[in-house]
């Protein structure tokens, strides 16, 4: 998939309604669980996935770096009610095997997932405001993680 160029079919082939991507990280002692809890989850919605992918990364995860020594999982799902409940259900699972959620893929992300799942989320917020206390820039990412 990567680069993107020429490859702008897979995109339009959702239509206007087009689709959501997730990406999180998992770390390695808590994938197998994760994976079964997953799959019941798969079972249970039929979410219908386009795209699934696995990688190992690395790094350090501070502030809202997507980073650590964990296995990342990526995935597409067509943009539908459905798959919406699906990804609802999924945020349970995030808190609950301390996943790290991509911000950047995840344009779904509600702030309480967000807050249980970045453990430096407050501490980012404070120094962004010490650094930015008139909030020169902000996103819709911004206004919906409080950041």
């Amino acid at each position: 998939m990567f680069p993107f160029l020429g490859k702008e079919f897979y995109f339009s082939s959702f239509g206007k309604k087009g689709f959501f991507e997730s990406q999180f990280l998992v770390a390695y002692e808590k994938v197998e669980s994760f994976l079964n809890d997953f799959r019941k989850l798969v079972n249970s919605h039929k979410p219908v996935i386009t795209l699934f992918s696995l990688k190992g990364m690395c790094g350090e995860h501070k502030y809202l770096r997507f980073e650590g020594n964990m296995i990342c999982l990526t995935f597409d799902v067509v943009r539908d009610q459905k798959n919406i409940n699906f990804l609802n259900e999924l945020d349970r699972l995030y808190i609950e095997y301390d996943v790290v959620p991509s911000i950047i893929k995840d344009s779904r992300l509600k702030k309480e997932v967000f807050d249980k799942c970045y453990r430096f989320a407050n501490e980012f917020r404070k120094d962004l405001i010490d650094f930015d206390r008139n909030r020169f820039y902000k996103s819709e990412l911004s206004d919906r993680l409080d950041l």
